[in-house]
């Protein structure tokens, strides 16, 4: 029976001369980083061809493949994210294959499109800098091994509170303008309220129920009066005591970044606008 990567190897061959660049084509990263990437992509494909799925915990944040501004991920053929070492972790267990860059391109459906070949590739997309807030150049280099695609990224920067200041009141605009359809949105992973790190959050100030979550999708819906943080702070209670309306609070609490894999300090911004809550946090002391 054909696998999803055994389908006309040859015709794919034939075109991907134009299909796919160069690896000495890629100008993104640095020669060094260039360099280190490869490295590593060679290393994690070894590994999970040694072991197969055992060896997706190495590739987790804080494992033997967390390398300072580089991180590893595994695709599965049917495009569900399988292991992240970097702010994707958050989508592991999901098919990522909608996801898109900043020109709209299905950056990682087209990951696996090229990954059909054994030889590894890379590939360019836009993403913004939030440094500069200008759209640039991002790499992916990645081989496929059996059934699963191996790709090293580049990591992105993590948010500061200027730019979660700035989410919030842009969320905030799009609420008061376009009422609770804009939801949809908050809870888009693909939307233009998710950025890497970057979220909305929004709690109904009299349910106490969680009605969008940027990142975790499981939360939308449950009721969170007890949700507490990692000193046992009902951070979800003092959230919604705390918001006004018309004004920005901060609240601070102890919770677990997606990046780094450990209990820091996070502030987040809350803001009432009618029966919501709205929320945009940073990490950082």
């Amino acid at each position: 029976m054909p696998t999803p990567f055994s389908a006309d190897r040859r015709r794919f061959l034939s075109c991907s001369l134009v299909a796919m660049p160069a690896l000495a084509a890629v100008p993104a990263f640095a020669a060094g980083d260039n360099a280190r990437a490869l490295d590593l992509l060679a290393r994690a494909a070894a590994l999970y061809q040694r072991r197969g799925d055992a060896a997706l915990p190495a590739f987790q944040r804080g494992g033997a493949f967390d390398e300072a501004g580089l991180y590893v991920y595994v695709l599965g053929a049917d495009g569900v994210l399988k292991a992240s070492g970097g702010p994707s972790e958050v989508f592991i267990g999901q098919d990522v294959r909608g996801h898109r860059d900043r020109e709209g391109g299905a950056y990682i459906a087209t990951v696996l499109e090229r990954a059909r070949a054994d030889a590894p590739t890379s590939l360019n997309y836009r993403w913004t800098n939030r440094r500069t807030g200008q759209d640039e150049t991002k790499t992916v280099h990645f081989r496929r091994v059996g059934e699963a695609v191996i790709v090293v990224s580049q990591m992105i920067d993590r948010a500061t509170a200027t730019e979660a200041r700035a989410w919030l009141a842009r969320a905030v605009k799009a609420l008061e303008q376009r009422g609770p359809a804009v939801l949809a949105e908050f809870n888009d992973v693909n939307g233009a309220f998710v950025q890497d790190d970057l979220y909305v959050f929004a709690i109904g100030a009299n349910d106490m129920v969680m009605h969008a979550h940027g990142t975790q999708p499981r939360l939308v819906g449950r009721n969170v009066t007890y949700l507490k943080d990692a000193n046992r702070h009902f951070i979800g209670r003092e959230m919604v005591r705390r918001a006004k309306v018309g004004e920005v609070v901060e609240t601070r609490y102890v919770w677990l970044n997606p990046v780094t894999r450990h209990k820091e300090p996070k502030t987040t911004f809350v803001q009432r606008v009618g029966q919501l809550v709205l929320a945009v946090g940073y990490y950082g002391a």
